[in-house]
C-alpha cells in the first residue's frame, strides 16, 4: 500500500506544479519596459500617475494636440507590452489632431500591481484615465487597443459611456480564448485536458471566475457608440474568428476590416497607409462630426498660446 500511496502523492504534486506554472504564465508575464519615450519621437508629453479605484498608481505619459480642445485618443497596450510598445502605430494621432494618452495596465511596464487579469480588474485602469480627462475636458474621448488593449477597450466601452469610440486591433473574445490561443500558439499544447486547470487555477489566484469575463455577451451593450473591429487574417495567437465573433455580437454603428497577409496585431506593417486612412477616418467621424472648416482655421489663428494653457491644466 505504501507504494501506491506514494505514486498519488507525486501525482498531486506533480498537477500542483503545472497548475500554479501554467497560471503563472497566464497572469503574471515578465515585465517589459521600453527604454524609449515619445519626446525620442520628436513629440511633446507629460508625465502622468494615475490612481485607480483599488489604489493602484499606474504610469502613463498625455500629448497634447497643437490645437486644443481637441479630442482624446487612449492608446491601451497588449498583453505582455507597455504603453511605448508600439508607438509606431500611435504616432500619427498627434499630428491629425488628437491628444494621446498612454498608459500602461497593473502589472505591467511601469504600473504598479502584481497580476494580469486579461481585462476583468484592467478596465478600471483604463477608467481612471477617463476619469483624468474628463475632470480637465480633454474631451470627447475614444481609445486604440491593441490585442488585450482592444478586449479591454471594449470591454470599458460597454461600462463606461464616456467611452465613446473604440479601434480594436486583435482583441480576444474571451479569457478562455486567448489561453487556448496562447497555449497552441507557442507551446503546441492542445484544450484538453492542459487548459482548464490553468485557466481555473488562474480565477482562483486572482479571486474571479474568468469564464464570466467573455465579450459575446456585453458587445450588444456598447451600441449606439461606433467601433471598427480590424484583424489580420494569418493571426495565430488571436484567431480571426474572435473577431468575426465580436463583429457579429456588436450592434451597429460597426466596421470590420480583416488584414490580408497580417499575423497578430501586423495591419499596420503592411498596410500602413490604408491603417492610418481607416484610423483616423473612424474617430473623426465619430469624435467630430461637426468639426467645421472655420472651426479648424480659428485653431490654428490661436495656436500662439494654447500650448501654455493647455499644460497648465495638467
Amino acid at each position: 500500500m505504501a507504494l501506491p500511496y506514494k505514486l498519488i502523492i507525486l501525482f498531486l504534486v506533480l498537477i500542483g506544479a503545472y497548475c500554479f506554472k501554467s497560471s503563472q504564465l497566464i497572469i503574471r508575464p515578465p515585465r517589459f519596459i521600453s527604454s524609449y519615450t515619445p519626446a525620442d519621437f520628436g513629440l511633446n508629453y507629460k508625465p502622468l500617475k494615475l490612481m485607480t479605484e483599488d489604489s493602484l498608481i499606474l504610469d502613463a505619459w498625455f500629448m497634447p494636440a497643437d490645437f486644443n480642445p481637441a479630442p482624446t485618443i487612449i492608446v491601451c497596450h497588449g498583453f505582455n507590452a507597455d504603453k511605448a510598445d508600439r508607438m509606431d502605430i500611435t504616432r500619427f494621432l498627434q499630428p491629425a489632431g488628437y491628444n494621446v494618452l498612454m498608459l500602461d495596465f497593473r502589472g505591467h511596464g511601469r504600473s504598479e500591481g502584481k497580476y494580469c487579469s486579461l481585462g476583468h480588474h484592467e478596465y478600471k485602469d483604463l477608467e481612471s484615465a477617463i476619469s483624468w480627462l474628463s475632470e480637465r475636458k480633454f474631451t470627447p474621448i475614444g481609445a486604440l487597443g491593441l490585442s488585450m488593449g482592444g478586449t479591454i477597450a471594449l470591454l470599458t466601452q460597454a461600462k463606461n459611456k464616456e467611452l465613446e469610440a473604440v479601434v480594436s486591433d486583435g482583441a480576444y473574445l474571451s479569457f478562455s480564448s486567448a489561453v487556448v490561443s496562447f497555449a497552441r500558439s507557442n507551446f503546441k499544447a492542445p484544450k484538453y485536458p492542459l487548459i482548464p486547470p490553468a485557466i481555473w487555477t488562474a480565477g482562483l489566484r486572482l479571486g474571479f471566475n474568468p469564464y464570466r469575463l467573455n465579450l459575446s455577451e456585453i458587445m450588444p451593450q456598447i451600441s449606439p457608440r461606433p467601433v471598427f473591429i480590424i484583424h489580420g487574417e494569418l493571426d495565430r495567437t488571436v484567431r480571426p474568428k474572435d473577431a468575426y465573433a465580436l463583429f457579429e455580437q456588436a450592434k451597429e454603428p460597426k466596421e470590420l476590416w480583416i488584414v490580408e497577409g497580417a499575423q497578430h496585431c501586423g495591419a499596420y506593417d503592411i498596410a500602413r497607409d490604408e491603417y492610418e486612412h481607416r484610423v483616423i477616418s473612424f474617430f473623426d467621424s465619430c469624435l467630430r462630426p461637426t468639426d467645421s472648416i472655420q472651426n479648424k482655421l480659428s485653431k490654428i489663428s490661436a495656436v500662439s498660446d494654447l500650448g501654455s494653457k493647455v499644460f497648465s491644466r495638467l
